[in-house]
C-alpha cells in the first residue's frame, strides 16, 4: 500500500470514529469506503483498540462489526492470537460471531495454526453452530486441549448426525478422558446398534463419569441392556452408577431380576446389599415376599430397613402371614421389623400379634 492509500484509510478511520452513529444516512458512504479497503482498515482499527478510551473503543467494535465479511476473515485472525489484548481478542470474536457472510470453512482451517486461541475461536463457532458441519468439526479434536475439547464435544451436541457415527467408534477408546466423555455423549444421540455396542464396552471405564454417561445413553435406548447387565452394575464402585441401575430395574419391574438380586444379598458388601433390596422394595412384585424375608436377617440395619418397607409396600395376607411368625424370632432386630412391617399393613388380622409384642423383652419392639 502507497503513502497517499494509507493517508486515506486513516481518513476513513477518522471519520468513522467520529460519527454520531452508524445508522445515520452520512455514515453510508464512510462505511463503504472502510469497506473497499478493509484489509487495511481491519488491523489499524485492532492495532487502535488497547490504548482507546471507552466510547472510541465502542465505535472500534461497531465499526469491526461492519467490516466483518467472507473476503477479509485472513484480516482479523491477529485478533484470534493467544497473545492478543483482551479487547483485540473480544472485538474480533464480537465481529466474526456477528458477520452473516462468512466462510465457516475458513474458520475450521484455523484450528490448525498453533498462534490462534481456541478457546476464542470456539466461542466464534458455537454463535454459528446452525451452519457447521458437525462431521468436519469432529476432525478437528486432536488439535484441541483437554479443556478446550469439552467446549468443542458441547457444541457437536446440535450438530451429531449419522455419518458420525464410525468416526465416533473410533475415538471412544481414546486416551484423553475428555475425548471419551464427549464421544460417548455424541454416541447416545444416535440409535445404531453399533453406537450402543461402542457404550456397552464403556461400562467397563475407569473413569466413573464416563461409566454414567454410558449407562445413562444405553438407559434412554429403551431395553438396550439386559437384566443380567444392569444387575451387574449394582456392584459399581460408585454410586451414583449404581443408584442409576437400581433406578432402571425399579422402572423394568422384571421378575426375572430376582434371581440375580438374591445373589447380590449375599454380596459381602453392605452397598450392594442395600442396592439389591432397593429394587425389591421398588418392585411390583408380590412373589418377592419369600426373597425378602432372609434381608430381615441381614447384618446391616439399612439393609434390614428398607426390606421392611419394601414388604409393608407389597402388603396383603402374604405378607401378614409370613411375618407373624418373625415376631417370635430370637433376634430381636428381627423381631422390631416385624413389628414395623405389621404396623404399616394396619391390618386387623396383626391385632393380636400386635397386642403380645407389648409384652416383649425388648423395648424398642414394645414401642
Amino acid at each position: 500500500m502507497g503513502l497517499l492509500d494509507k493517508f486515506k484509510v486513516d481518513k476513513y478511520i477518522n471519520q468513522g470514529l467520529q460519527l454520531s452513529s452508524l445508522d445515520y444516512p452520512d455514515a453510508d458512504d464512510v462505511l463503504d469506503k472502510l469497506k473497499n479497503s478493509s484489509d487495511s482498515a481491519i488491523p489499524k482499527l485492532l492495532k487502535k483498540l488497547p490504548s482507546s478510551d471507552e466510547p472510541t473503543a465502542t465505535r472500534i467494535n461497531e465499526l469491526l462489526t461492519h467490516l466483518a465479511h467472507r473476503n477479509n476473515l485472513q484480516s482479523f485472525v491477529p485478533g484470534l492470537n493467544y497473545e492478543a489484548h483482551p479487547r483485540v481478542q473480544n472485538a474480533t470474536i464480537e465481529a466474526l460471531s456477528s458477520a452473516e457472510d462468512l466462510d465457516n470453512s475458513g474458520l475450521l482451517k484455523l484450528f490448525d495454526d498453533k498462534q490462534i486461541s481456541k478457546t476464542a475461536l470456539l466461542k466464534i463457532l458455537e454463535t454459528r453452530k446452525s451452519q457447521l458441519n458437525g462431521a468436519a468439526l469432529l476432525r478437528k479434536v486432536n488439535t484441541l486441549q483437554p479443556g478446550d475439547r469439552i467446549a468443542l464435544f458441547n457444541l457437536l451436541e446440535d450438530l451429531v448426525q449419522p455419518e458420525m457415527l464410525q468416526d465416533l467408534v473410533n475415538r471412544v477408546n481414546a486416551k484423553d478422558i475428555n475425548t471419551r466423555k464427549g464421544v460417548v455423549k455424541l454416541l447416545g444421540k444416535i440409535n445404531a446398534a453399533e453406537a450402543r455396542t461402542a457404550l456397552m464396552g464403556r461400562l467397563r471405564d475407569e473413569s466413573k463419569q464416563i461409566r454414567l454417561e454410558a449407562l445413562d445413553a444405553l438407559i434412554k435406548a429403551e431395553n438396550s441392556l439386559s437384566i443380567d447387565m444392569l444387575c451387574t452394575l449394582i456392584k459399581d464402585k460408585d454410586y451414583a452408577v449404581q443408584n442409576k441401575a437400581v433406578e432402571a430395574l425399579v422402572r423394568r419391574n422384571d421378575p426375572s431380576c430376582v434371581p440375580h438380586l438374591l445373589e447380590l444379598l449375599r454380596d459381602e458388601s453392605e452397598y450392594i446389599r442395600r442396592g439389591a433390596v432397593e429394587v425389591f422394595n421398588g418392585l411390583e412384585y408380590p412373589d418377592a415376599v419369600s426373597d425378602l424375608l432372609g434381608a430381615l436377617r441381614d447384618a446391616d440395619w439399612w439393609v434390614r430397613a428398607r426390606a421392611a418397607d419394601a414388604m409393608a409396600k407389597i402388603g396383603g395376607p402374604r405378607v401378614i402371614k409370613a411375618v407373624i411368625k418373625l415376631i417370635k424370632s430370637e433376634d430381636e432386630y428381627v423381631r422390631r421389623s416385624a413389628v414395623e412391617i405389621l404396623n404399616s399393613t394396619r391390618s386387623e388380622a396383626a391385632m393380636e400379634e400386635l397386642m403380645e409384642a407389648l409384652k416383649d423383652a425388648d423395648w424398642w419392639v414394645k414401642e
